[in-house]
């Protein structure tokens, strides 16, 4: 057309997207193990339209409604594509990611509402993945995600060749192989490539002659490793639930967790080799395993026609559960190093009987048993050092843990009657992380810990330059010594910043906290703060290090917050230092609050006896304090004798009792 301009534009983002704020979407956090969404979520992107079907290196691409691609989408290079919420891809023709390529998967929600991808491939291709080639890399974050492989392909994987890297964080997740194809893996002939699950709901079913998860006809499994998420592994007819095709070994399968069931296919293993296939190596260290073969195969091992099972390793404490019908209940036990293989077998940790524990109860102001105990535990062993978010963990009998004990997110410990957990270079609770302490009983036989912090750090609470975190305590022994400018509970060294003491709350127990050369016993680390500490029963004493404060700052530190409410407290100051309050240096011996009834003792030499009375809202401070219930004095009173047949004075009279006031109303 005269006197017109055509302008073509390539790979920007459409107006309407460019107008938009930023979209949100979620992505694996290596720290917290699980997917999360991602702060500031993507502001550059294009926007997938019905003729958006070529997808270039380092672009971020948005499903925002419902679009339908009828020929096959190609990716070149690393893409990124985010599932908006409510919107579904269909992918008539599927999305090819071949071998040096790579396609990242995002949704906006975890929930039902999660944006999907429907990939349905013809012509001997994967419906993600190879176009008779090795799959690319996959990784999946999370949506809906369908993938139908045609004949020879592999659902999510490889076309006629291997299943490239596939990596699964969440989602909801269902692959089919085509004839020939694994569900998640290689295609015909190919291998299973590399398949990393960390969680979502995955099911992963292959085509005939193939494994749900692992080789297609006639390839091995590969490497497989299951961290989290259920997963439901079917394997085609001669093909292996998880591992090989039919003629082809399981390759090397390592579950860490989640809930793993796998059936084999027919004359195929539910864990291992398909039809004529050997077994591979098998390792469960970790979630529940429920495997079945076909007809003549076994569960964990070879398939029909082979005798080879290969090796299968179990965790600590797991049992194998094996016989001829579904769910079977005759632990397999170990022999020559081995176990023995049956159609059906289960590896899981027995259920166990709840454990006790005591814990502050806020209506009775007494730490008392809790109702039902713990269920769900894991058992501390030398080698237990991180203590993951939301584990409640069990100290059954004596422990020496030789490296740093690190406490991740909201951690419960209990520890058992009569058994002690040594920490050799202490427990981490860095600012952030919080540690609940329980015992099972309040008598002598109270389970313990004898923490000793490394260098520069608390024996419980946070390392060099690092505020302590949150320590509660509602039981047990508790033997505390802080490492070289680390207080005993509290902050660790804090000469370059932090050192702080955070938040400790103690209920109950018997309590020894030692801070190390300049610091508090409990509170502030070399030059830290005492933070805030509230007790509210227990028998605690405490010891700071040279110049220090036994309960508050260290060397240079100020006192903070300590509010007692119960217990009996012993805090003797190093030299220069406060039994409670500042460390040498301090410029503040920061508020100290008592119960009514309580009294307040200090001097110059332990064990003081000298009552410090209250003024201006505060109390003196001095290097050794008690702050304890003074012993009444036994309060007379006459009853009935029956011998002389009058009222007399008791011998002895009443020497525990409590003192009615207004309140006392029960």
């Amino acid at each position: 057309m005269d006197g017109v301009t055509s302008i073509e534009v390539y790979g920007y983002a459409t107006p309407s997207a460019n107008a938009n704020s930023s979209i949100a979407y979620m992505a694996w956090d290596e720290d917290s193990k699980t997917v999360k969404e991602v702060e500031g979520g993507c502001a550059e992107y294009t926007v997938v339209t019905t003729g958006t079907t070529t997808w270039e290196d380092g672009v971020w691409y948005v499903v925002e409604e419902t679009v339908t691609i009828t020929s096959r989408i190609d990716v070149s290079g690393t893409a990124n594509l985010i599932l908006c919420d409510g919107a579904t891809l269909t992918a008539e023709k599927g999305i090819e990611v071949s071998s040096g390529n790579t396609l990242n998967v995002y949704a906006q929600s975890a929930g039902e509402n999660m944006g999907a991808i429907v990939a349905t491939a013809d012509g001997g291709a994967a419906g993600i993945g190879g176009n008779y080639d090795a799959g690319g890399t996959i990784t999946i974050n999370g949506g809906i995600v369908t993938a139908f492989g045609s004949f020879g392909a592999a659902g999510i994987g490889g076309s006629y060749a291997a299943g490239g890297d596939v990596n699964i964080y969440g989602g909801v997740i269902t692959a089919n192989g085509g004839e020939s194809g694994a569900g998640i893996g290689g295609g015909d002939s190919g291998n299973g490539g590399n398949v990393n699950i960390h969680g979502g709901t995955v099911t992963a079913n292959g085509g005939e002659d193939a494994s749900g998860i692992g080789g297609g006809y006639s390839g091995d499994g590969g490497n497989v490793n299951i961290y989290g998420g259920i997963i439901t592994a079917n394997g085609g007819e001669y093909g292996a639930g998880i591992g090989g095709g039919q003629n082809n070994t399981g390759g090397n399968v390592n579950i860490y967790g989640g809930t793993v069931t796998a059936n084999g296919g027919k004359a195929a293993s539910g864990i291992g080799g398909g039809e004529i296939g050997n077994g591979g190596d098998v390792n469960v260290y970790g979630g529940y395993v429920y495997a079945t073969a076909g007809e003549g195969a076994v569960a964990i091992g070879a398939g029909s026609g082979s005798n080879a099972h290969g090796t299968l390793t179990v965790a600590e404490g797991y049992v194998v559960y094996g016989g001829t019908s579904a769910d079977p209940t005759t632990v397999i036990e170990k022999s020559n190093n081995d176990y023995a293989r049956s159609r059906y077998m289960i590896v899981t940790v027995p259920e166990t009987e709840p454990v006790s524990y005591m814990a502050w109860d806020e209506g009775s102001k007494t730490v008392k048993e809790v109702e039902g105990g713990c269920a769900d535990y894991t058992v501390v062993t030398t080698g237990t050092t991180t203590w993951k978010n939301g584990v409640w963990y069990v100290v059954e009998e004596s422990v020496t843990i030789s490296s740093r004990i690190t406490v991740n997110g909201t951690v419960n410990l209990i520890l058992s009657d009569g058994a002690t957990l040594t920490a050799e270079e202490g427990i981490e609770v860095s600012s952030g992380n919080t540690l609940n302490v329980y015992a099972q009983s309040t008598g002598e036989n109270m389970g313990a810990i004898v923490a000793t912090g490394g260098e520069n750090a608390a024996g419980i609470g946070s390392g060099y330059a690092g505020n302590g975190g949150d320590v509660n305590i509602h039981g047990g022994v508790i033997t505390v010594n802080g490492g070289e400018y680390g207080a005993g509970i509290g902050g660790g060294d804090g000469d370059t910043g932090g050192g702080n003491g955070g938040n400790v709350k103690i209920y109950g127990g018997v309590i020894t906290a030692t801070g190390g050369f300049v610091a508090a016993g409990i509170g502030g680390g070399y030059f830290g703060n005492g933070g805030n500490v509230n007790i509210y029963g227990g028998v605690i004493t405490a010891n700071g290090g040279k110049y220090a404060s036994g309960i508050g700052g260290g060397k240079g530190g100020n006192g903070g917050n300590v509010n007692i409410h119960g217990g009996v407290i012993t805090a003797n100051g190093g030299k220069g230092g406060t039994g409670i309050g500042a460390g040498d240096e301090g410029s503040s011996n920061g508020a100290l609050t008592v119960a009514e009834g309580y009294v307040v003792y200090g001097g110059t030499s332990a064990n003081p006896t000298t009552v410090i009375e209250k003024s201006d809202n505060d109390y003196a401070r001095s290097r050794y304090m008690i702050v304890t219930v003074p012993e009444p004095e036994p309060v007379s009173y006459m009853a009935w004798d029956e011998d002389s047949k009058t009222v007399k004075e008791v011998e002895g009279g009443c020497a525990e009792y409590t003192v009615v006031t207004t309140g006392t109303t029960t």
